[in-house]
């Protein structure tokens, strides 16, 4: 099994898990939100593991402007 680590090259908490992962020499593949989107399976498969609202901002500008 690959684990996806997901976010941005300049985050520092991305890099803190990409550190963690090389160090225990875990495979991953990284996901760079900079550089792409996640595609709708993606999004899907996060949301049905991690719980939709633990993923989105509900109080977030862009979403209450809808």
């Amino acid at each position: 099994m690959t684990l996806q680590l997901i976010g941005t090259k300049n985050n520092q908490e991305t890099r803190k898990a990409e550190r963690f992962l090389k160090e225990r020499g875990l495979a991953y593949q990284f996901v760079d939100l900079g550089q792409r989107a996640l595609s709708r399976g993606e999004l899907e498969s996060v949301a049905r593991h991690a719980g939709l609202s633990n993923i989105m901002d509900t109080e977030s500008r862009e979403y209450t402007s809808r």
